[in-house]
């Protein structure tokens, strides 16, 4: 993150307390709005601690409902990075005029994981593999994408 001084920090490194502080600033420095995800009903952030307790009762109505689901703020972490990174690797291979070389593996899936590791926050990008193995489960996204480029190439019969 980038403060008005110009220096950066990491914000791994800072404690809830001090994020939920984080406020987006325009280009002059004038304060914006909270830099924080999820506000309560008055505008302040939702406490880390609050997290448990919301997804505890929203499982629980789920539960009184028939639904078999025990949800936590990390399968959301989880659930959004497998979308997401199933929707990065969709748009780059339909913005694929051609079926990439060797080295465009690197482009066409380098790129998404890269970018969903920056939004998770991971340190290495080998840690951001394992949603690698969950794409499997969207494997009719990628596979939507394929048939989206296939159609763009020309067809024997149209020469």
């Amino acid at each position: 993150m980038r403060l008005l001084d110009g220096s950066d920090v990491v914000l791994d490194l800072l404690s809830p307390e001090e994020r939920n502080r984080i406020i987006v600033c325009e280009d002059d420095g004038a304060p914006s709005e909270p830099a924080v995800l999820w506000l309560t009903e008055v505008g302040l952030p939702v406490q880390p601690n609050s997290w448990e307790v919301i997804f505890a009762r929203a499982s629980e109505r789920g539960r009184s409902l028939g639904f078999s689901v025990n949800i936590t703020p990390h399968q959301l972490r989880h659930t959004f990075a497998v979308h997401m990174l199933a929707m990065l690797i969709q748009q780059r291979i339909r913005d694929a005029a051609l079926p990439a070389p060797i080295e465009g593996y690197r482009q066409i899936l380098g790129d998404p994981l890269q970018q969903v590791q920056r939004l998770l926050g991971h340190a290495s990008l080998a840690t951001t593999y394992i949603y690698l193995d969950h794409i499997a489960s969207r494997a009719d996204t990628v596979d939507a994408a394929v048939e989206e480029l296939l159609a763009l190439l020309p067809s024997e019969h149209s020469l």
